[in-house]
């Protein structure tokens, strides 16, 4: 595996080549994200007005889900109440790392 990170007088560095690669990347995931939005909005007006029909071009399908209600708990009034810490529990969550680009400074 390629060395991404070096460490040089005990500092992370990453070199120019590879921040380029990863603006890059976060470039076309925001493009790439503009047009499946786009299109999930244009998808959605016209399975909206074609009955729900789903649309299946090239391998590619477009379904509708209708939309519904949900029910959930409403803490506030558990709160409260002061039963919120009796229902309350933890649960483990995994380290992870986060990368973000200004796009507005890459370009």
């Amino acid at each position: 595996m390629n060395e991404l990170i070096i460490i040089k007088d005990n500092k992370p560095i990453i070199p120019s080549k590879v921040v380029g690669k990863i603006i890059q990347l976060y470039t076309l995931k925001a493009e790439l994200e503009m047009i499946e939005k786009e299109l999930k909005e244009q998808a959605k007006e016209y399975i909206e007005q074609h009955d729900g029909k789903p649309i299946i071009v090239d391998g590619l399908a477009i379904t509708y889900k209708k939309a519904t209600t949900r029910k959930s708990v409403d803490t506030d009034k558990l709160k409260a109440d002061g039963k919120y810490e009796i229902y309350l529990k933890e649960i483990p969550v995994k380290a992870s790392v986060s990368i973000s680009v200004d796009l507005w400074l890459s370009t």
